[in-house]
């Protein structure tokens, strides 16, 4: 058991720079379960027992604070347990692309997890993938698992009409692409670029549907919809 306050949850994903849709407006502690710590409004404290192996020291604690803070596997999992499926994929899949942890070790210590949230952390660990390449994708991909849009793959190379391109998410059979826009493409080279990639797309048959920030994230039955609406349009051959 390790004895000390330890910095966790959201507010150890922050402490790794891993991406968060929302940041946490408290500081998120992990204390052993027979501490009864006496703290401020601004912080959230959850009980655990946990092992040296899921935690470790800062390389630079602020002054006052704790020293210690949860390994990324721990901090994936935590998130896991009460993050919004989405947004817990978004944490897992940055940890995952960026070599924090594996999808084979979240996998490992989620599938031994019991109590609450349990089923939600190991829902992530099955579903995490490096190759989202954005918070954006993965909350677009969360869509996917979630509504049943699973033949969209992500990061798929393809070669329309001369154009050899990547395309965010694709359903081979289909001819579907899904495009997911930040704010990359507001130069007017990124402009020009976009335009012929999609313009090779429609040539070659595809049906392109694109989707802002705003949308994936905020209006997430809109784009369920427009998903369900290409599918109709184009059954599976």
């Amino acid at each position: 058991m390790y004895a000390y306050a330890v910095l966790s949850h959201t507010s150890a994903a922050e402490y790794d720079d891993l991406p968060l849709v929302r940041r946490p407006d408290e500081r998120h502690l992990t204390v052993p379960r027979a501490c009864r710590p006496s703290v401020g409004p601004d912080v959230h404290i959850w009980w655990a027992d946990l092992k040296p192996s899921e935690v470790r020291r800062m390389a630079d604690p602020p002054p006052g604070s704790t020293a210690f803070v949860t390994a990324p596997t721990r901090t994936v999992l935590d998130c896991a347990r009460y993050l919004p499926f989405r947004e817990a994929l978004v944490v897992a899949d940055a940890a995952v692309r960026r070599g924090l942890t594996t999808r084979s070790a979240l996998r490992r210590r989620a599938s031994r997890m019991r109590g609450p949230g349990s089923p939600a952390a190991r829902q992530v660990a099955e579903h995490v993938d490096r190759r989202s390449e954005s918070p954006l994708e993965s909350m677009q991909r969360g869509l996917h698992i979630l509504f049943g849009f699973g033949d969209l793959v992500p990061q798929v190379l393809i070669e329309a009409a001369g154009v050899r391109l990547r395309a965010d998410f694709a359903d081979v059979r289909r001819k579907i692409v899904v495009e997911t826009e930040g704010a990359t493409h507001r130069t007017p080279t990124g402009l020009a670029a976009d335009v012929r990639r999609y313009t090779a797309l429609a040539v070659d048959g595809w049906l392109v549907v694109r989707f802002t920030w705003a949308q994936v994230v905020f209006d997430p039955a809109y784009v369920v919809s427009v998903l369900r609406a290409a599918y109709a349009a184009r059954p599976r051959s």
